[in-house]
């Protein structure tokens, strides 16, 4: 895994981590100095097609900035990225915790445990319950619990 730490004098700490095939970048919203936005078409153009807080970086302003301008024109904000779920990542689920999987992602963890409980997958590691049948009841003592 790639980072990459860079300080610029504008007090903008930028910190971009390498997974899989996504870039996460953490930026610090508040830097020292804030200007102010000069709206012009071309940033207009970005609004709802780019993160605020892409669009707020670019411009050196406060994402609220970028929101509140977003909203008052009336444009939805940008959709998270749509993440296609393959069938080796689907099988994965269960198998391997649901951290590790969201990091090859790039995804947030609560991302993952979503999907793997929405199709019925039980965590992995956690114990299944017994269904108790006659059975399996007389098995008990005469074979290895293994």
């Amino acid at each position: 895994m790639a980072s990459h730490l860079h300080l610029s004098k504008s007090a903008n700490v930028t910190l971009t981590l390498s997974l899989a095939s996504r870039v996460l970048t953490w930026w610090n919203p508040r830097p020292k100095i804030m200007g102010t936005a000069n709206w012009t078409p071309r940033r207009l153009a970005k609004l709802g097609k780019t993160f605020d807080i892409e669009v707020a970086r670019q411009l050196g302003v406060h994402q609220a900035t970028v929101m509140n301008k977003r909203k008052k024109l009336g444009i939805p904000a940008c959709g998270p990225i749509p993440l296609k779920w393959t069938a080796p990542l689907l099988a994965k689920l269960g198998k391997v915790p649901d951290t590790e999987i969201a990091l090859l992602l790039g995804v947030h963890q609560a991302t993952v445990s979503v999907k793997r409980r929405k199709l019925g997958i039980a965590l992995h590691g956690e114990r299944q319950e017994v269904k108790w049948t006659r059975k399996l009841i007389s098995r008990l003592g005469k074979e290895s619990d293994r």
